[in-house]
């Protein structure tokens, strides 16, 4: 398994900042055109990202981070959204809906509170501290697609 970097790597998370397609909203927050990469940074926390985000219409990655919690995770997600190979116990604050692949595989999950209502695509939840049932899965999360645990 890949080893999580020790901090947050500032420069590159400036420089992932810029390539970023943004529209600002009444509120301050942003919603992303394409995908954002937040992977490989050494983030504690979502909130360690200096602009909060409402919705991407690409995918969300924020995987080989060192997070415990999905506070600051966008509401919406058009694409997938992967969060794996973080530290993460619950998914409290992920976004309510994914319009493709759902991912936490390789966490510390202990419980399912907060999982999104709809995935579109597969559910992937494998590798976890506790193991989930897809009946489990499905009682919480609208699944179109495959639910892998």
């Amino acid at each position: 398994m890949k080893e999580h970097r020790k901090s947050v790597d500032e420069e590159e998370l400036e420089n992932r900042l810029r390539k970023l397609r943004l529209i600002k909203l009444a509120d301050g927050r942003f919603d992303v055109m394409g995908d954002v990469d937040f992977s490989d940074l050494g983030l504690t926390s979502l909130l360690e990202i200096p602009i909060r985000i409402r919705r991407v219409t690409g995918n969300f990655w924020c995987s080989f981070n060192n997070l415990t919690s999905l506070e600051g995770a966008p509401e919406r997600v058009d694409g997938d959204f992967v969060c794996s190979f973080n530290n993460l116990t619950s998914l409290e604050s992920a976004p309510k809906y994914v319009g493709k692949d759902f991912s936490c595989s390789c966490n510390k999950l202990i419980t399912l509170k907060g999982a999104p209502k709809d995935v579109k695509g597969n559910f992937y939840c494998n590798d976890n501290s506790k193991c989930f049932t897809e009946e489990k899965v499905r009682k919480l999360v609208n699944v179109k697609g495959k639910v892998i645990v």
